[in-house]
């Protein structure tokens, strides 16, 4: 569960399994998540031991005292002394404080945005009003912000225009906007594509930066961010259409308590879709050395991320600072086959609605790009025998014939197929 130890076990018939790599889906100090509703769920907490605590802690020598305040510990008597289970402040020695989650601190304001309206034509600038506030209803002015930024990606039918020659989402600080009474107002210097039509979203994200317990040894600067929020509009007056929910953030956080990522203020799955668009890959990261790029469309990332075990090809994005990103080692907690684990019901079905986008895939066994349905399938099935079924019963006039067989009701029926 923590990185930096080895856990390896030697099973029957002598197989070896390390377990060093394993990375645990949220927070690991969040006890909570594994120890509730059986007899001994209250243990953790009430009867802190050497082993159980040294299983996570594994730097921890209990005979010398290293990495333990330099306290020796030869037996589990005198544990609960110092650990108990709950003290006065966070971050303390008892059970809870040690396992506070910086990003939870109760010192946090608890930055919250609303995004008022947003308006906007083709070949126009659209503008939004927003708020800020506190978890107690303070304005927070933009100015105020670390980072503020508002991001323009459309059409919602599936995202990847929002300009032409980008890699279709405009993000613009804005720490700049101006006050509009109790909210504030920005106008994008980027214009909506003059051939745009539909609905567009503009979605908000941010933080301030925060120090907790400051003067002391264990003060920290932590993001207080809040759930980026979206907000959609028509840009040629016609109804507006929400994107469409695939999956919801409510199975997302049976797993992830919280889901985050990009320094911990991105959450919100309606938000991440914005940038992780059919058009986006790693290319403005990626070394030219080590092109083409990799896809970061969201239904290929989440499904290589939570098959990536199983997967036959590398999946490796280059993310910020040129960081270097393998999931080919993550195991998913559960039944890879369960897409209702993710999936709202019925989003897995074929067909897709019609005017989704192909799938950017210079790296995969279907390049440039990969039609809807089949880089769906093949972002789990990517060995080279389901890419050539899938493009045999593809045509690049008439489209995917995928729902002759995997349609609701069909022969391979995508829900019979995946019975968990």
């Amino acid at each position: 569960m923590i990185a930096g130890g080895n856990y390896e076990v030697v099973g029957h018939g002598n197989a070896v399994s390390n377990f060093s790599t394993v990375v645990f889906p949220q927070y690991v100090g969040n006890c909570t998540v594994c120890h509730q509703g059986a007899p001994q769920s209250a243990a953790w907490e009430n009867n802190p031991s050497r082993r159980a605590c040294g299983s996570c802690h594994d730097n921890v020598n209990f005979a010398t005292g290293l990495n333990h305040v330099n306290l020796p510990e030869p037996d589990d008597t005198e544990c609960a002394q110092c650990h108990v289970p709950k003290g006065e402040n966070e971050f303390d020695a008892s059970i809870t404080g040690a396992h506070v989650n910086p990003m939870f601190s109760a010192q946090l304001p608890g930055t919250t945005y609303k995004l008022i309206s947003a308006t906007g034509a083709a070949g126009k600038s659209p503008t939004v009003v927003f708020s800020i506030t506190d978890s107690k209803g303070n304005i927070i002015k933009p100015s105020s912000m670390s980072s503020l930024s508002l991001v323009l990606s459309g059409p919602t039918l599936d995202y990847g225009a929002a300009q032409s020659g980008t890699s279709a989402y405009i993000s613009e600080t804005a720490t700049a906007a101006v006050a509009s009474g109790s909210n504030w107002t920005y106008t994008f210097t980027n214009k909506i594509p003059a051939t745009a039509t539909g609905t567009y979203a503009i979605g908000i994200e941010g933080y301030v930066n925060i120090t907790i317990n400051p003067g002391t040894v264990i003060s920290q600067v932590v993001r207080d961010s809040g759930s980026p929020q979206v907000i959609y509009f028509s840009v040629d007056g016609s109804t507006v259409v929400p994107r469409r929910t695939v999956v919801t953030e409510a199975n997302c956080n049976t797993c992830h308590y919280v889901l985050n990522a990009h320094g911990g203020f991105r959450r919100n799955v309606a938000y991440c879709v914005l940038c992780h668009n059919p058009n986006q890959t790693d290319a403005p990261t990626r070394p030219a050395a080590d092109l083409p790029a990799e896809t970061v469309h969201f239904k290929e990332l989440i499904h290589k991320v939570h098959n990536s075990a199983n997967l036959v090809s590398t999946y490796t994005i280059y993310g910020f600072g040129g960081s270097v990103n393998n999931f080919n080692a993550i195991l998913f907690p559960g039944n890879t086959q369960d897409c209702i684990k993710c999936h709202a019901a019925g989003t897995m079905d074929v067909p897709l609605p019609n005017g989704v986008l192909n799938t950017q895939t210079a790296r995969e066994w279907i390049t440039p790009t990969t039609q809807p349905i089949t880089a769906a399938c093949t972002a789990c099935h990517d060995d080279l025998a389901t890419s050539q079924h899938a493009l045999t019963n593809t045509s690049p006039v008439l489209g995917e014939s995928c729902s002759v067989c995997h349609a609701t009701g069909a022969a391979y029926d995508v829900n019979t197929v995946h019975i968990p």
